[in-house]
Parts: structure tokens; sequence; C-alpha cells
């Protein structure tokens, strides 16, 4: 398996519940000769309750996923002093988007007062990759998955998620965007899917780019 390095860029791996974030920000860091920064969410002691339907572990829920994105965010900003490759499967900004989605009008204030007052500049990358996923697809991922906790997070809670993270980076333009439509793709068990990702990355340095790699995937 031939390895890759691109010395110094800072790659988020982003999309909704599902989608496959960690398993290829895990991919590109092994093929990347990179550093994998990557949120452990199984570790939230809110998260069971919420999706067990319990409302009031919404807020404590986002507010320590806030808090832990935001310590894993400074450290890129402090790894950005050496010039080492850093894979991570999150953006802080997209905290955001799924306190918008989760919490009560009410709730959302209490969260946007301590958003600020953590005030953290997250760095930028040099590309985001987003995984580009339907709802039914993303249901079958986290069946096969099997983490009991996720079993009950409904069709409803991802649509809506999913919706929310497409605009959100429709509207994102502090990095170049490379969209991943992850149906025709398999980056786990085909090597050549993941070359195919790696020339289209290479060739992602401005703008939002589409890579749908329908005909061309074997």
């Amino acid at each position: 398996m031939k390895k890759r390095s691109d010395s110094g860029r800072y790659i988020a791996v982003e999309g909704c519940i599902g989608a496959g974030k960690s398993t290829v920000a895990h991919l590109l860091a092994d093929r990347m000769n990179g550093e994998l920064i990557v949120e452990a969410p199984h570790g939230n002691p809110f998260l069971e309750r919420f999706y067990n339907g319990v409302t009031q572990a919404a807020l404590p829920s986002q507010l320590y996923f806030l808090l832990h994105r935001t310590q894993l965010a400074e450290r890129i900003k402090k790894d950005d002093l050496f010039p080492t490759t850093r894979i991570s499967d999150f953006l802080l900004e997209r905290d955001r988007v799924y306190a918008e989605c989760t919490l009560a009008p009410d709730e959302l204030q209490v969260y946007d007062m301590v958003r600020e007052a953590v005030a953290i500049d997250p760095p930028a990358p040099d590309l985001v990759l987003f995984l580009q996923t339907p709802v039914r697809t993303l249901l079958k991922r986290i069946a096969n998955r099997g983490i009991p906790m996720e079993r009950r997070i409904s069709s409803e809670y991802l649509e809506l998620l999913n919706e929310a993270m497409a605009r959100f980076i429709l509207d994102y333009d502090e990095a170049p965007v490379l969209i991943v439509n992850t149906e025709a793709i398999d980056l786990v068990n085909n090597d050549a899917h993941i070359e195919l990702l790696l020339n289209e990355m290479e060739q992602a340095r401005s703008g939002r780019t589409y890579f749908d790699p329908s005909g061309l995937v074997v």
C-alpha cells in the first residue's frame, strides 16, 4: 500500500452522524502519514440519556461536545507550529449547527453564552472533506456499527441534521471544500477508491468541488 506525504496540511473530515467521518479520517491519516485528531463522542456522559429521549440531557450533552471540540481545536492550533499533516473528524463550527437542531430556544441562548465565553478562534483547514450521505444510508451504517445507544436515533432527527449540515457546508467559506458522494465509493475495502479520493484531494485547492465517483469506480 503506497503511502503519501502532504506535509503541513490540515484536513477536516465532515458529515452527518453515520457518514463515516472517523473511519475516513483514520484511513487518510494512515495513507498520508498524518496525525489523527478525532472526537470521542461516546465519552459524553449525557449522550445516552439524550438519545433515550431525556430532553434535560440535551443542553449538558451539547455543552460537553462544545468544550471537548474546543480542546481538540486548541491542540490543532498548537500543532500548526510544526510541519505535520493533521487529519480531524470535525470542524468546531459544526457544533453550532447541531446545537440549533437539538436545543430549545432558551437552551440555545445558554449555549451561545458559553460559546462566546470560550471565545476560541478555530483553525482554518487547508481542505474540508464533506461526506455527502443520504439518510437511508446513514441509518444503515448506524445499525451496522451496533452501538446500543445509537439505536434510538430517529430518521427524522437524522433528516434534520443532514439538511442542516448540507446548508452549513454550502455556506462555509473558510477553506476549500471537497463534497464526496459516498454512495458509490468503498474507502474501507477498495484501495483503488482511496487513490481516487486522494487524487481529488490534491486537486481541490480552492472553492467548492463535487466528487461523484459514479462510473469511475470498479
